[in-house]
């Protein structure tokens, strides 16, 4: 099937159009991803660091995207670059699985990710509670 010039031009207005989406994408999501990422760090929350990882997924995924349109005339190198690009957006959503699950094993508790209290937590904050209550009256 062959492409008519009309076809050809409104493809390349097309990627043109593209190409400028995906550069506000990544500065946007490159922004996004590092206030995540220190703001996580410092507040010691996985959810705002594992948000911050997703930005920067979103970046990687942007970029390629971006290669994958700069080679757009060419069909072969179209192809080429589409299958490196899906591997690469692959990786890297591992790599957010694998922190998520390492950074779960790390906390103290697991309610602390559902947001309920463990009855052994809750039996021992009852415990000082009943103890401070007593000091008070004692004094």
């Amino acid at each position: 099937m062959t492409t008519t010039s009309t076809d050809a031009g409104q493809r390349e207005t097309l990627v043109r159009r593209g190409q400028r989406l995906e550069h506000f994408t990544i500065a946007y999501n490159a922004l996004e991803g590092l206030a995540s990422i220190v703001a996580g760090v410092l507040a010691g929350s996985i959810a705002l660091v594992g948000c911050g990882v997703d930005s920067v997924i979103e970046v990687t995924s942007a970029v390629a995207l971006l290669w994958r349109l700069h080679v757009d005339a060419d069909q072969e190198r179209r192809e080429r670059s589409e299958r490196v690009t899906l591997r690469i957006v692959g990786v890297c959503f591992l790599a957010l699985a694998a922190y998520i699950a390492f950074e779960q094993h790390r906390l103290p508790d697991p309610s602390l990710v559902t947001g309920t209290l463990h009855p052994r937590y809750r039996d021992h904050l009852a415990l000082r509670s009943n103890h401070a209550v007593a000091q008070q009256s004692e004094a």
